[in-house]
């Protein structure tokens, strides 16, 4: 019976509501043990009428089975899996372990997104979800990325305790339940025990349970017990779950000794189904009227096959008051009834044997560490990680034990455990016995010692273990001096990179083609960055060779961004788009939040802006989504770039972000982006004072650094502009020398630019210099440059008095910026043709400037042919969600057809690219 929930269920009906209007909604309950979670989850599946319901229940014994919450969840829609793209349904059944495809964790997320919404499309969906706390990571972080973008869709999950991340607030509505009023706890007792209670004993019994539901029923049934009355006798509140432990424990002891070893039984092997356990028991010897006991005394219910408890706490009790001989005994008897079973069945048999086994095992160690690579397989790395490490614990051999410790160890890396796998490193290196294990124990230690934070210390490790292995093994040490020279550009220091980098390519003929590439593409950046473009382009270009002749995917955005930095922008398009392409259709995620990323910095150079601005939300979208949180304070200083120089209002929010994640993660190099940000839209803005304090401090971190290739992030320009417009032409002439020198060492015509163009705003005769920018400008590529260098020259011009002249560079440079979604910089040209008598043109309403960067990004592929269920995968949307975001597209753009859409798209001019 529910009582005295009525908000609550207020809020369930609430999304319900949400999602039959294809709005989507989650709510995530919390709450001590018998709070009544489970019961409103029962409630919300009786009133979602109309609606195809879900369910999952986490068990502690499925908690390190990778996707056995989204197996359970997902099993009655497994026949839509023909609706989705390939890759993605071959990821889903790898995952789910029907077949033996391998699942990148993110493609199943991809894949569970999809399947639900194909589910949607059908019906609105209610996904029920209790005992959270103890569903698998890998479903976990699936559910979570599905639930974020479902709308015929509403989620409702419950956790114990601590809520997992990812579905925390905000991203989530969070309803902690706390106990019940006394007149609830009255009507609730009142409906259940047999005899009625004075009104007095009902105020006790709800002082000493706090509300707490099932505390308050097990108490005043067991309220005739002596030691129950003294305790709620003594008018204080206690702890809910220990009144429960002790309801519970008194039902267990009133229980025969067959029916309690029934019941751990049954604690071990929950999950197994209710055949499973028949057979166990009768190894076990225990006879059918122990569960029926059991059964009559309401601690579990059989139904469909599955053996439930009452609750989560009845089953763990049952299990801990077993004794260890006993619960091996089950978990032996369980391995015995699951023998000859494939897929997720073996992999249980093999937790069962290892639960069963004390002393060193070859063979169940074995078998254990076979179940562990399939997990690893299936991207279950945490699940990976217990079963590796359980299995090193069995194993008799030092030397085998060491290489299962390690296997632990990258899995918990991969699983994000890094402290813990430094600590199965630790383990392993005194008992590992091959060199080569040795090497690898020390390299990876080294590597979790970068990830962790201690880069500079990391950079030193990795030049030891170089030193260390380079005469046995040279292709090691000539990668390890690469991640030393990497870590050391991380650091701040590219002088020491481009030492270690150097060394490195010494070792290339001793290295194999991956290696070399790695040595290549790492030499290549660090070289240019060095403002030595000349020796680094051809190296970059090897490695990016490398890639294109083997059909590699991985890595092609580092090669991509290097090339960028050096105007290189075809090139680094034609490595990008490939693997933009596959990461999508795959959903592998990791990749293409990278790849996104540098696409929107290459967009942004060449003129696309809102191509760029929709890459980069995107990229932020995904790597919040998926709790990638290097990578989200990257594409959140590449949008607030993106934004400041639009126009759009996020900008200086989304730099403050990042720079949050930044200080957190000790990423240094953020607070370049971020500050670059900040200044170009103090410029932009009319604050040339604020843009130069903000851009100095930038120039300062950057020359600390060693770098010396100018327009990396392309600050140097807003930094000598805000210097004259500041009313500083010396100290702009002195940073424009600098410039100047650094464009004529480096060939880069994007500098050589910038500098003829300051050097227009500082001279008496500016046309040469104004000229000579705009021919440049053509050659790298870059209109929105070439606009502001028009506006600078129509400025002087018209200061000059030459009208006429002014006008025409001015409405150039306007249509320049609006072409590619300049806003302030647009507003700044057509206020300097306001002031030359010329008359401004209105802009037409219903212009794709008014689309945001998701709806862009949606408009853009429907325009170029593809269906809802195309941008759906895509995107990795829902096909509702994409139909919602096009019926406000079409209201903006005042279309209502794909045809118009398209047509009008076609209409607005993006700018070379």
């Amino acid at each position: 019976m529910l009582v005295g929930r009525e908000a609550e269920l207020d809020r369930i009906e609430a999304v319900l509501a949400a999602a039959r209007a294809g709005a989507g909604g989650v709510l995530v309950l919390t709450g001590e043990p018998g709070v009544g979670k489970s019961a409103l989850l029962e409630a919300a599946a009786g009133r979602a009428a109309g609606m195809r319901v879900l369910r999952a229940a986490g068990t502690e014994h499925e908690a390190e089975l990778p996707f056995s919450g989204i197996h359970e969840l997902l099993q009655p829609v497994l026949g839509l899996t023909g609706d989705l793209p390939g890759p993605q349904a071959a990821a889903l059944r790898g995952a789910l372990a029907i077949s033996d495809e391998a699942a990148e964790r993110f493609a199943v997320s991809a894949a569970v997104l999809g399947l639900l919404g194909a589910a949607a499309a059908e019906a609105p969906v209610l996904v029920v979800v209790d005992d959270a706390q103890w569903i698998d990571t890998a479903s976990l972080q699936a559910l979570g990325f599905a639930a974020r973008r479902l709308r015929r869709a509403a989620v409702v999950v419950a956790f114990r305790d601590e809520v997992a991340p990812g579905f925390a607030a905000p991203r989530f509505e969070l309803l902690a339940l706390g106990g019940l009023a006394e007149k609830a706890v009255a009507a609730l007792v009142g409906g259940a025990v047999e005899r009625p209670l004075s009104d007095n004993l009902v105020t006790r019994v709800a002082r000493a349970t706090q509300g707490n539901p099932l505390a308050a029923l097990e108490v005043a049934a067991a309220v005739g017990d002596d030691r129950v009355a003294g305790r709620i006798g003594l008018g204080e509140p206690l702890p809910a779950g220990r009144l429960i432990t002790y309801a519970f424990e008194r039902r267990l002891a009133a229980l025969s000794g067959p029916a309690r070893h029934a019941l751990a039984l049954a604690a071990a092997g929950e999950s197994e189904g209710a055949h499973a356990i028949a057979a166990a028991a009768e190894r076990l010897g225990l006879p059918a009227e122990a569960f029926a006991e059991a059964e009559r005394a309401g601690a579990l219910a059989v139904a469909e096959d599955r053996v439930r408890f009452r609750h989560p706490l009845l089953r763990s009790l049952a299990y801990e008051r077993a004794g260890a001989e006993q619960r091996r005994a089950a978990h032996g008897a369980l391995a015995a009834a699951l023998a000859g079973g494939s897929g997720s069945t073996a992999e249980r048999r093999a937790w069962h044997l290892a639960a069963a086994t004390v002393a060193p095992d070859e063979a169940v160690a074995a078998t254990l560490a076979e179940a562990a690579g399939r997990f690893a397989h299936r991207s279950g790395h945490l699940a990976a990680a217990y079963a590796y490490e359980r299995a090193a614990e069995l194993t008799p051999a030092p030397a085998r034990r060491a290489e299962r410790l390690v296997a632990a160890a990258e899995a918990g890396r991969l699983a994000g455990r890094p402290a813990r796998a430094r600590e199965l490193l630790a383990e392993a290196a005194p008992l590992a016995q091959d060199v080569a294990l040795r090497d690898d124990i020390a390299l990876k230690d080294a590597m979790l010692e970068a990830w962790l934070g201690s880069v500079s210390t990391a950079a030193e490790r990795y030049a030891a273990i170089a030193e260390d292995v380079i005469e046995r093994d040279p292709d090691r040490a000539a990668y390890a001096l690469s991640l030393a020279a990497g870590t050391d550009v991380a650091a701040g220091d590219t002088g020491a990179a481009l030492t270690r980098a150097r060394r490195a390519a010494a070792l290339l003929p001793g290295a194999s083609d991956a290696t070399a590439c790695t040595v290549r593409e790492t030499l290549g950046t660090v070289l240019v960055l060095r403002g030595e473009p000349a020796e680094g382009a051809p190296l970059l270009r090897e490695a990016a060779a490398f890639f294109e002749r083997e059909g590699e995917l991985p890595g092609r955005d580092y090669v991509a961004q290097a090339l960028l930095w050096i105007g290189d922008h075809g090139y680094a398009r034609r490595l990008l788009e490939p693997l933009l392409d596959h990461a999508a259709q795959v959903g592998d995620i990791r990749a293409l939040t990278s790849a996104l990323e540098v696409h929107a910095q290459l967009e942004f150079r060449t003129g696309r802006w809102r191509e760029a601005q929709a890459a980069a939300a995107e990229s932020v979208r995904l790597s919040e989504d998926t709790d990638l949180t290097v990578q989200l304070a990257y594409s959140l200083a590449v949008l607030a770039i993106i934004e400041a120089a639009s126009g759009a209002p996020g900008a200086l929010d989304h730099a403050a972000e990042a720079d949050e994640i930044a200080a957190r993660n000790r990423l240094t190099v953020i607070a370049e982006y971020t500050g670059a940000a900040r200044g170009h839209e103090a410029l932009a803005a009319g604050r040339p004072a604020d843009a130069l304090a903000t851009l100095s401090e930038v120039a300062r971190r950057v020359e600390r650094t060693g770098r010396r290739m100018p327009g990396v992030l392309q600050w140097e320009g807003d930094l000598l502009e805000a210097a004259v417009r500041a009313g500083e032409p010396e100290a702009a002439r002195g940073a424009l020398a600098g410039l100047e020198q650094r464009a004529a060492a480096t060939g880069s015509a994007w500098a050589a630019a910038v500098a003829a163009r300051i050097g227009g705003m500082l001279a008496d005769d500016h046309r040469p210099h104004f000229e000579a920018a705009l021919r440049l400008h053509e050659i790298a590529g870059a209109p929105f440059e070439a606009a502001r260098t028009r506006l600078c020259s129509g400025q002087r011009l018209r200061r000059d008095g030459a009208r006429i002249e002014a006008r025409e560079q001015l409405r150039a440079a306007a249509d320049g910026f609006r072409a590619i979604g300049a806003a302030p910089w647009t507003a700044a040209a057509e206020r300097e043709l306001g002031a030359t008598g010329q008359r401004l043109r209105r802009r037409a309403p219903g212009t794709p400037e008014a689309l945001t960067a998701q709806e862009r990004a949606i408009a853009d592929l429907v325009a170029a042919g593809a269906s809802n269920k195309d941008v759906a995968a895509e995107l990795f949307l829902s096909p509702k969600t994409v139909e919602a975001h096009l019926t406000r597209i079409y209201r903006k753009l005042g279309v209502n057809s794909r045809t118009q859409l398209a047509r009008r798209l076609e209409r607005t001019p993006t700018g070379p690219g």
